[in-house]
């Protein structure tokens, strides 16, 4: 077992959320099918970065263990398919069995973590906005894109600060675990810039009885973080490997388009 340190509190990130009425033992009952369409609360990108950080350490045998803990039925597939989405009960008892066989109260903030190790494309995508500042400003829009029961709010953005809120509508009530994700995500905006965040903060929680959950995250904009030439070799990878992806699917797109262009014009034939 994995021994982790405790917070009182919790660390927050893009993907939130919460956890569902109070229940006798904090584990929800799982759902075992999701109807598509009917009921999305969190993102698969949340679940598929756990998993991520639960195979880094002890491979799919500790995948298995997680899963079977949790009571999820899904296969790994659906739950690292970004495309896909979770009930708050499933995605919250994941990160509680994780929580539980790593024995890691923190296991929240290690998956954000994991999201901006593995997440190559979308760490391209949020460098492209061109700033902290800038990214900190589409936190609604990148919330809207990781849960649909929580709101995000930039309360205040500036050259080397944020004020961050994140409110958890009812009936679910947000647990730490969600907190500690996005905490940790937040912290890592900077970071993705070459800047040093010198402080990251839950100054309101919803889960200390605050009305709302408030973070606070400070970079210096003139001390850029020290990148050595194996770095900056790997992040050149995952830029060629992000713009790879993309050549692949416009030419795919392409194809199809020429071979739809092609059917249109092919001569109609009628037999008499």
């Amino acid at each position: 077992m994995r021994g982790g340190t405790d917070r009182s509190g919790a660390t927050p990130s893009p993907a939130e959320d919460v956890a569902p009425a109070e229940t006798d033992d904090s584990r929800a009952k799982p759902t075992d099918a999701l109807e598509e369409g009917v009921i999305q609360h969190i993102s698969n990108t949340v679940t598929s970065a756990l998993l991520a950080y639960v195979k880094k350490v002890g491979g799919d045998a500790l995948i298995d263990e997680v899963l079977m803990k949790a009571g999820e039925n899904r296969p790994v597939s659906e739950l690292t398919n970004p495309g896909r989405w979770s009930v708050y009960d499933d995605a919250l008892n994941l990160f509680l069995a994780a929580s539980d066989v790593l024995d890691d109260p923190n296991v929240g903030a290690r998956a954000a973590e994991s999201l901006f190790e593995n997440g190559a494309e979308t760490v391209e995508m949020m460098r492209s906005v061109g700033s902290p500042t800038e990214l900190f400003k589409l936190t609604p829009y990148i919330m809207a894109k990781q849960s649909t029961i929580t709101d995000a709010e930039a309360v205040e953005v500036g050259r080397d600060f944020a004020l961050i809120a994140a409110t958890t509508r009812p009936p679910f009530v947000r647990h730490p675990l969600f907190c500690g994700y996005s905490m940790s995500a937040y912290s890592q905006y900077p970071i993705l810039f070459g800047m040093n965040t010198i402080e990251a903060e839950e100054i309101e929680c919803q889960t200390r009885g605050d009305s709302r959950c408030l973070y606070r995250i400070v970079w210096d904009p003139m001390q850029t973080e020290v990148v050595t030439p194996e770095q900056k070799i790997e992040r050149l990878e995952q830029r060629v490997a992000v713009l790879s992806t993309r050549f692949e699917s416009f030419e795919a797109m392409a194809s199809e388009l020429a071979s739809a262009t092609a059917s249109a014009a092919a001569p109609v034939t009628c037999s008499r």
